[in-house]
């Protein structure tokens, strides 16, 4: 699924060394829990995906069985 989004170099590092999966099929596959990371950089990454994500699965469903989506994000030190 391309969710669009573009990664830097050292981020998508960041993700292949926590769990082997990219961001993009980490988040595809609708994993519960990723690594934060403190760099802003990376954080900010990771909740840009979360948001294109939420917002393509959003316009998929039809008009009459539209809601908001379940997605919560907690970050945690």
């Amino acid at each position: 699924m391309d969710i669009g989004l573009q990664l830097h170099a050292s981020e998508q590092r960041f993700f292949d060394n926590h769990g082997g999966l990219s961001c993009r099929d980490a988040l595809s596959a609708g994993l519960a829990t990723l690594p934060v990371p403190r760099d802003t950089r990376l954080t900010m990454a990771l909740l840009r995906a979360i948001e294109s994500i939420t917002r393509s699965n959003t316009a998929a469903v039809s008009a009459p069985q539209r809601r908001e989506p379940d997605v919560k994000v907690l970050l945690v030190e």
